[in-house]
């Protein structure tokens, strides 16, 4: 048991590895995304489609990191789940990744996930909005009680 938690991190990258923990401890996780889903509200063939088209990544370590991220989610299902809110840009809605199949199961996915939990809230910035402080890339804020927020 006390080597557990280093054996588990090793389906995440590290330079990602810090985040996990963060998450595991917010209270509320504040979410922007403007390429793709966000993480924890991948399904797995979403983020399999995701990660096997990085370069370089074997079929082996995707389907780890595929594991790693089903994982994480399961921190939206514990006793004290954190309040997630994500809001992605519409242009994610227009990407397809992994076809159709996989974006309408994504999809179905988030609404079902909302719909099942009140802790979790997505919403879409439309594609007509022209400039957003957003358009550097994602983020995603960590607030946890008693301390600074986390970015």
């Amino acid at each position: 048991m006390r080597v557990w938690p280093l054996l588990s991190q090793a389906a995440y990258p590290s330079w990602f590895r810090p985040w996990v923990e963060i998450e595991r401890e917010a209270a509320t996780l504040k979410n922007w995304q403007p390429l793709v889903f966000p993480g924890l509200l991948q399904t797995p063939d979403y983020a399999r489609a995701l990660l096997s088209g990085r370069r370089g990544v074997s079929g082996e370590r995707a389907e780890e990191l595929v594991d790693g991220r089903i994982q994480r989610q399961g921190l939206l299902k514990g006793p004290r789940p954190p309040l997630l809110w994500s809001v992605i840009d519409e242009s994610v809605l227009h990407r397809r990744i992994g076809g159709p199949e996989i974006m309408c199961e994504q999809i179905a996915a988030i609404l079902a996930a909302m719909e099942d939990n009140r802790y979790i809230s997505a919403q879409i910035m439309p594609g007509d909005v022209t400039v957003t402080a957003g358009l550097s890339g994602a983020f995603v804020i960590a607030g946890a009680e008693g301390a600074a927020d986390t970015v």
